[in-house]
């Protein structure tokens, strides 16, 4: 553990080590509290990425998937099926960019260029992603 100013705390967890630290927290392997880095295991990481990757993407499925599941005539099921597209359309790209990242901070920038979603009433918890990698990691 390390003790931080108070002042200091936003600059730690958005600019610092902690940024990515709090975002892939199970793939960290070590801590150097002289150099203040972390090691990180590459493959973890991608997987930690990969949950968030699906978990972002049923968020914003489960509105459309609410309308579609349905099925009431006078709907927009033709319009929720197409924005699904481009959803899908999306979290593959990312999909393919983690999994052409070779360095811990490319799967970070991934996820801070595909940003965290609110949770939509229509979101079963069910349909969340949850499994433990290396240390249970909110979502």
């Amino acid at each position: 553990y390390e003790i931080i100013d108070k002042d200091k705390y936003d600059e730690y967890l958005y600019v610092g080590i902690g940024s990515t630290a709090l975002t892939l927290t199970g793939a960290i392997t070590s801590y150097d509290f002289d150099t203040k880095q972390c090691t990180y295991d590459l493959a973890r990481a991608k997987k930690i990425a990969h949950r968030k990757r699906r978990n972002r993407r049923y968020n914003q499925f489960a509105p459309h998937d609410n309308v579609i599941s349905k099925a009431i005539p006078g709907t927009a099921t033709d319009a929720a099926e197409a924005s699904r597209v481009g959803i899908r359309a999306t979290y593959n790209t990312m999909q393919t960019e983690i999994d052409a990242c070779s360095t811990v901070d490319e799967v970070y920038a991934i996820l801070q260029k595909y940003p965290r979603q609110d949770v939509p009433p229509e979101a079963l918890p069910s349909g969340y992603d949850t499994t433990e990698i290396g240390v249970n990691i909110p979502l």
